[in-house]
């Protein structure tokens, strides 16, 4: 699986020519300065946000071309970023149940719910609103959310970012390993140096 990107952002406060193919067979994380375009770059990989011209091609699938866009709701990616919010009238499971009866792929089999609320350390929350969750909490559901959604790309923006240290290695772990045994890839933005180190199988590409 290929990944190909062909952006120019030119905003009021920045510029970035971005044109590259990715690995898939590795975490691709993209290191920068605050307010150097990492988030933006990862929102027009997800069609969160639309250039008048670009690229974007996931293993010869076609998601943006000029003027020819696919939605975000169409694309099968998992974009998990900081302003990413469950739905807050749906306690956690229902928000998760929603995600899995939407699933992009069944080239794959989903992973075990009971196993992911166990190593998210969540099975306390399933029942609970949006707004009864601490922001760490509310970080590992809607990461559970985009796995149960069986995405072919996962993007993460600072997605374990409230997430303290103990449960992030822990949820890391896992995390690549379903990666790597899924054959899927991610591309990963954290300001965390220490968390890049315990990503294992990393490309870096540095926008500095």
């Amino acid at each position: 699986m290929t990944i190909k990107c062909d952006f120019n952002i030119k905003r009021a406060d920045f510029s970035l020519s971005f044109k590259t193919e990715l690995s898939s067979d590795k975490i691709t994380v993209i290191k920068g300065k605050s307010g150097c375009g990492k988030t933006s770059l990862l929102r027009l990989m997800a069609g969160l946000d639309q250039l008048p011209t670009g690229f974007f091609s996931l293993n010869n699938q076609i998601f943006q071309q000029d003027s020819f866009f696919i939605p975000t709701e169409k694309r099968p990616i998992g974009y998990v970023g900081q302003d990413s919010q469950l739905f807050p009238f749906m306690s956690v499971v229902k928000n998760i149940a929603f995600a899995q009866k939407r699933r992009f792929c069944t080239d794959y089999a989903l992973p075990n719910l009971d196993e992911l609320f166990a190593v998210f350390d969540l099975e306390h929350c399933k029942d609970k609103l949006p707004e009864q969750l601490s922001s760490g909490e509310t970080q590992r559901a809607l990461v559970i959310q985009s796995l149960m959604n069986t995405p072919k790309l996962f993007l993460f923006d600072e997605a374990f970012s409230a997430i303290d240290e103990y449960r992030k290695g822990i949820i890391l772990n896992y995390l690549m390993d379903y990666l790597a045994q899924r054959k899927l890839p991610a591309i990963y933005i954290s300001h965390d140096s220490e968390e890049v180190k315990k990503i294992r199988s990393v490309q870096i590409i540095d926008l500095d």
